[in-house]
């Protein structure tokens, strides 16, 4: 497409079209970049305590790649690892980069094919679009800027060219374009390669001729607003312009006279930082601004803010008119305190400007509540709108019909009331003038016209009737009359442009920053006032409906809306991110020290004086209307503020909170059987404690509970198995965990420490290990029974560890061996030449072999003796879900027996509902059959049942069959295996 070609003979469309697609792409794109700054891990931010460090690499890697290619290799499981956790991010900023480079290209292409001549001569909404992806640019270097250091930018660009395959064009651009700055001129701004001659042209226009151009303000509508960040944004790319003093100073007092912190696209940018190593800039900024304007500029605005009188109660359509110009006002002071008392200052001036601001703010503004306050009126308003434009039609015919009955009802009591103050002809024209003004509001109801026609007849009706006298006689229809006009006036003059005018008012883009400093605020609000906290989210998420209008292609409106979405929920979950630590102090200050209270079998006065303690009844008793405050608080809020389910988004800080408390307690030093106890009864407490606490919030403690302890266990036993399948070794430091400061000692290591074959004995009648020395006893594996009662979890993938460690170390023996055995038959000297040549470790690593195959077995026993004791109240749970089935012909008894089963060890994990279908039947079982299956398949306890009975395919029946005696082979010992017990009835449901 020949742009210029098309410029210059007037088909100004192709250009509109295609600077639309342009600015709809920067505005993507700085919005992707600001969601993937969320989602890089931390572990590459500062990898300084990583496991990782040794594969973060910055550009260094490129000076030597071969070298630093052979020291990465003995890291190629790190290499796979975090591929495989970041694979979707890799993707995206891949993208990103791609996007990016296409976008900068294009535009820059643009403008060196388009003629420069009087450019911005002639405003309309190409040169607005010019300036509007201009702007873009400058804010997707911000943001890379304000969200990435180049160290992080770095070892991305690096990351992604080691592990991908195929390297785009736009890895290649980000190789060049993000490498760390070389010197205080090397910035992203110097890089993108922006004509120098239009930012010229930009700073010529706004900062020499911005009063000639202002007869143009009409068609200045998309660009005004962010005219002093686009300004920053050129300084940014142009610092020649720094010398032009002339310039600067007409700059700094048409747009920084009166603010001197500003937001650029979400980015708070205090220009007394930013410009104090500029030193003309920051004299002539000083020069306009001081500690004693900055308290006048402050009790000026916070006057402004004090002055609008918003409504209190119920809004009516008849208020909105006047109700905009006030929420504008308050918003525009509001934007002015926020962003100037914001603290978060890099210099000794801007720290003075800042505590100039907030003293004189003292006690006076808070920025949340303020907030707050204006964001329940406008919650109500614009609902109110957007109900009034759907049903405008309908709702302006039952106004004009209400206004033309008043009229009527007036024209009667002039034509009904004797001894007026007129003449019989000139009463008869009153009369017909108000007719005539009936009929012209029916005719221009639905018109253009209809507002202001609306407020001409008001005006006209009251200056008749209070000129002719008729304001006594007409008292009681008159204001009532004044009424109806005025909401007809409201109704006519509502249309959603103006509606998208006021949410762009209200849409506070430059509070999304401020959340982490609001954190305590939020939360005392959630507990004391949530209604308020639940209109400021909605004004906080005006932003995300006020960006995704401003797209024009109607594909990316959705998409954009949904990342904006996202990152505002972050930020608002991450403010309130301490709601763990609150329900968890209460756990730790309330419920805790009741549970580990020893109830006494026989009371005495003194022992209920003591239970009686009112100190400790008003502690349990404050703590419980904390959790329910927390609970009400909580259900208040929106889904789509907190990115999903208010209660789920607390679940999910609980079972965070909860996987620290359970690392900690199951990670420690000291001796194993203290270990193993206090584990033991930490969780039983903490579990206890959990589920209470959850009950007053209506949250699944127990499910918590239970999905972490499986999380905790199953998939770090997971995790390490496979490590040791893929290096085809073992190490036991493996099965400790990386603390904050060190490594956390795992129990299953303090076992296997505590039972060293070369340190310690095992006494097989006294099942105990005793040290070698002296015979003290180091461990008992009785001590795990009182772990399996607790995390019963824990116990199975430690078995699981165990043989894999035994697995994994007699098959590296088995491999040192096979060398040495004869390729013939072997003769008696050739026996005596292999004891003699077998590795003297052999004897270490069969003990050690010995000592994992008896450890896994003793854990294992201690399963099954903890889920006999549970067999009774199954199986009365299985009486009670048969008989209930019997009357109400449903499954869902059995089916929420699930869980149970699974705590206790009963239901074999890898077994699924689609595990027990057979290729021959027409449709996968029932839950309710699979249930049942898995209770056959168990064998734990005696509960059998007969196969034949199982309404199955004979086919299936088989491989059922096979799969039993292997489940019950592996699990009894011959002498102790359980007598079948008949669960027809069951059965026989199902």
């Amino acid at each position: 497409m020949d742009l210029l070609r098309a410029r210059d003979g007037g088909v100004r469309s192709v250009y509109e079209s295609f600077l639309w697609n342009v600015v709809d792409e920067g505005r993507a794109i700085t919005v992707e970049i600001s969601r993937l700054a969320d989602l890089v891990p931390q572990y590459i931010i500062d990898p300084a305590k990583s496991r990782y460090k040794p594969i973060l690499l910055d550009y260094n890697y490129f000076i030597n790649c071969e070298h630093h290619d052979n020291i990465l290799s003995m890291y190629q499981d790190l290499d796979d690892e975090i591929f495989a956790d970041n694979k979707i991010l890799f993707a995206n900023l891949v993208n990103l980069f791609d996007s990016l480079a296409s976008f900068l290209t294009t535009f820059k292409q643009y403008l060196e094919e388009a003629s420069s001549d009087s450019r911005l001569e002639e405003w309309d909404t190409v040169r607005e679009l010019e300036l509007e992806a201009f702007y873009f640019i400058g804010l997707a270097c911000l943001s890379l800027e304000r969200l990435f250091t180049p160290p992080t930018l770095e070892r991305l660009v690096v990351l992604l060219f080691r592990l991908l395959d195929d390297r785009s064009s736009g890895l290649v651009f980000a190789l060049d374009f993000l490498h760390a700055p070389q010197n205080a001129d090397d910035t992203l701004f110097s890089r993108v390669g922006v004509p120098i001659s239009f930012v010229e042209e930009i700073l010529e226009v706004f900062g020499d001729r911005f009063h000639e151009i202002q007869v143009h303000s009409s068609s200045l509508t998309r660009i005004r607003p962010t005219l002093p960040s686009l300004l920053f944004l050129s300084l940014r790319f142009r610092p020649q312009t720094l010398s032009n003093t002339p310039r600067l100073s007409r700059i700094l007092d048409l747009f920084f006279r009166d603010q001197w912190v500003i937001s650029v696209g979400g980015h708070i940018v205090n220009l007394v930082d930013e410009w104090c190593n500029q030193k003309l800039l920051s004299s002539l900024l000083s020069s306009r601004i001081t500690a004693a304007r900055a308290r006048m500029l402050s009790e000026q605005q916070l006057a402004a803010l004090q002055a609008v009188d918003l409504p209190q109660g119920s809004i009516r359509v008849s208020m909105i008119p006047s109700l905009v110009p006030l929420i504008s006002k308050y918003n525009s002071a509001l934007q002015w305190l926020c962003l100037h008392s914001y603290d978060r200052s890099s210099s000794r001036k801007s720290a003075a400007l800042i505590t100039a601001v907030r003293t004189c703010l003292a006690g006076h503004f808070e920025p949340h509540l303020a907030m707050a306050t204006v964001a329940r009126v406008e919650h109500n308003m614009i609902t109110i709108y957007e109900r009034a434009l759907r049903t405008k039609k309908e709702s302006l015919e039952a106004a004009t019909a209400t206004v033309c009955s008043l009229i009527d009802e007036i024209a009667e009591i002039l034509k009904r009331t004797p001894n007026l103050p007129l003449k019989e002809e000139r009463k008869t024209k009153l009369i017909e003038w108000f007719i005539v003004l009936k009929n012209r509001l029916q005719e221009e109801a639905t018109g253009p016209k209809a507002a202001e026609i609306a407020m001409e007849v008001k005006q006209r009706v009251d200056h008749v009737i209070s000129s002719v006298g008729l304001s006594l006689i007409l008292a009681a229809v008159s204001p009532r009359l004044q009424q109806a006009l005025d909401a007809l006036h409201a109704l006519s003059s509502l249309n959603k442009p103006d509606l998208r005018s006021v949410k762009a008012t209200s849409a506070p883009t430059y509070a999304v920053e401020m959340l982490s400093g609001w954190s305590s605020h939020l939360q005392f609000m959630l507990v004391n006032s949530p209604l308020p906290l639940r209109a400021l989210c909605y004004k906080l998420f005006l932003t995300v409906g006020v960006e995704a209008v401003s797209v024009h292609s109607q594909s990316r409106r959705s998409p954009l809306g949904r990342a904006l979405s996202s990152r505002l929920s972050k930020g608002l979950r991450a403010s309130l991110a301490s709601l763990p630590d609150q329900i968890f102090e209460v756990i730790d200050t309330c419920i805790l020290p009741q549970l580990e209270q020893r109830w006494p079998t026989a009371l005495d006065k003194s022992e209920v004086r003591r239970l009686a303690d009112i100190d400790d009844r008003l502690k349990l008793a404050e703590g419980t209307r904390a959790l329910a405050n927390l609970s009400l608080g909580v259900a208040s809020l929106s889904s789509r503020a907190m990115g999903g389910r208010p209660r789920e988004v607390v679940a999910e800080g609980l079972r965070r909170e909860l996987r620290k408390r359970l690392q900690k307690m199951i990670g420690s030093d000291g001796n194993v059987h203290e270990a193993i106890g206090r584990a033991a009864h930490e969780s039983s407490l903490l579990r206890a404690a959990l589920v209470a606490a959850c009950e007053h919030m209506r949250v699944p403690g127990s499910a918590i509970w239970r999905d972490e302890v499986a999380s905790l266990f199953e998939k770090e036993a997971e995790r390490i198995v496979d490590r040791a399948a893929k290096r085809k070794t073992w190490d036991d430091n493996w099965l400790d965990r990386e603390g904050a400061d060190r490594r956390e000692r795992s129990l299953l290591k303090m076992m296997i420490d505590a039972t060293n074959p070369k340190k310690t004995r095992y006494i097989g009648h006294e099942q105990t290990w005793r040290d070698a020395k002296n015979g003290k006893e180091v461990f008992t594996p009785a001590i795990l029974s009182r772990l399996e009662v607790s995390l019963p979890l824990c116990t199975a993938s430690m078995s699981r560890l165990l043989r894999a460690r035994a697995s994994i170390s007699l098959r590296s023996l088995l491999n040192q061996m096979r060398p040495l055995l004869p390729s013939n038959e072997a003769s008696p000297d050739a026996l005596v030449r292999l004891s003699r040549s077998l590795p003297s470790s052999i004897g270490d690593e069969l003990s050690s072999i010995t000592q994992s195959l008896l450890l896994a077995d003793y854990l294992d026993h201690a399963r099954l003796r903890s889920a006999r004791v549970m067999v009774p109240h199954v199986s009365r749970a299985l009486e009670a879900a048969a008989r209930f089935m019997d009357e109400e012909s449903t499954s869902t008894p059995l089916l929420s027996l699930l869980p149970l089963l699974r705590h206790l060890g009963l239901s074999p994990s890898p077994l699924s509902t689609s595990s027990l279908s057979s290729p021959s039947s027409p449709t996968p079982l029932s839950p309710a059959a699979a249930f049942c299956i898995a209770i056959w398949l168990t064998e734990v306890g005696g509960v059998q049942t007969t196969l034949g009975t199982l309404p199955l395919p004979a086919d299936t029946k088989t491989r059922l069959a096979k799969l039993r005696d292997t489940v019950v082979a592996g699990r009894y010992p011959t002498k102790h295996r359980p007598n079948p017990i008949a669960i027809q009835n069951t059965i026989d449901i199902v």
